[in-house]
């Protein structure tokens, strides 16, 4: 009986250090649920920038608020995008300048050592806890607001008659 009593002891510590090293390994459920809500805050943060670019190249400004994407279905944003999706407050998005924007969020990791890589090479590191990301618009965007039109001066050209099918004058006529 004893042997038994031994066999069941070492089972469960050897399962126990089974489940406390995956732990160490891959996180607790919960920090693997932080990290998957950052994941998807970083995601958002990708739709809403691209969402603004095309509002911008479109209406050659930013947008006022972020409730300016969502009332339009142009610029292809949920209104799920713009929450944030534990608290579900709307981000925070604030004018810096004619051409850059700062999008705000309140993470649950520490992500100063990784990088978000976006479309134009943006990169984004974040902090635990509040954390912003600094865009300036691409100047492909930007160029066309600041050129200032060269009007196109042309001469008035009067078109050429051809005489060729014109009436030859009456006294040149047969009749």
């Amino acid at each position: 009986m004893r042997k038994y009593y031994f066999f069941i002891a070492s089972l469960f510590i050897l399962v126990g250090g089974l489940v406390s090293i995956s732990f160490l390994i891959i996180g607790s459920p919960a920090s693997q649920r932080e990290l998957a809500y950052d994941e998807r805050r970083m995601a958002n943060f990708s739709t809403i920038r691209s969402a603004i670019s095309e509002y911008a190249r479109v209406k050659n400004q930013l947008p006022r608020s972020l409730e300016n994407l969502s009332l339009n279905t142009q610029y292809y944003i949920s209104e799920d995008d713009l929450h944030d999706p534990v608290s579900k407050k709307l981000y925070e998005y604030t004018i810096a300048g004619e051409d850059s924007y700062s999008l705000c969020a309140n993470f649950a990791t520490n992500k100063a050592t990784s990088t978000y890589y976006y479309t134009g090479g943006t990169q984004f590191r974040h902090t635990k806890g509040h954390s912003c990301m600094q865009v300036t618009l691409e100047s492909y965007i930007t160029e066309p607001w600041h050129a200032t039109p060269t009007p196109t001066i042309r001469p008035l050209t009067t078109p050429k008659v051809s005489n060729q099918n014109a009436l030859p004058p009456p006294s040149q006529r047969g009749n």
